[in-house]
């Protein structure tokens, strides 16, 4: 499951119960070894690279306008994307998590 419906409220693919999963004490999903800190991920926004443009555009329909002093990543409508969510909804998905980590490997050797 991902780890962005860990404490929300989510129905049971199975019976349909409804249910709030929460990640067991001591437990952790295992590393993938492309993760980035928020961090790291706020310096890509801020770099203004078309890469990230690219990244933005074709895997949300975003637009990045970051600034080097401010993370700023627009939807269709013009309405701000709060930075923190974009970042766990890119470390949900191996893929996106790949694709991203990526762009930064690229950007920083």
């Amino acid at each position: 499951m991902p780890t962005r419906w860990l404490g929300s409220v989510v129905r049971c693919k199975d019976c349909l119960a409804a249910i709030v999963p929460y990640m067991p004490q001591g437990a952790a999903y295992p590393p993938s070894g492309y993760e980035l800190r928020y961090g790291d991920f706020v310096t890509l926004l801020q770099s203004g690279e078309a890469t990230m443009q690219w990244f933005l555009t074709h895997r949300f329909g975003y637009a990045n306008r970051s600034t080097r002093e401010l993370a700023r990543v627009l939807n269709a409508q013009q309405e701000a994307i709060d930075p923190i969510w974009l970042h766990e909804r890119i470390q949900d998905s191996s893929t996106l998590q790949r694709e991203l980590y990526d762009i930064a490997m690229s950007l920083w050797r």
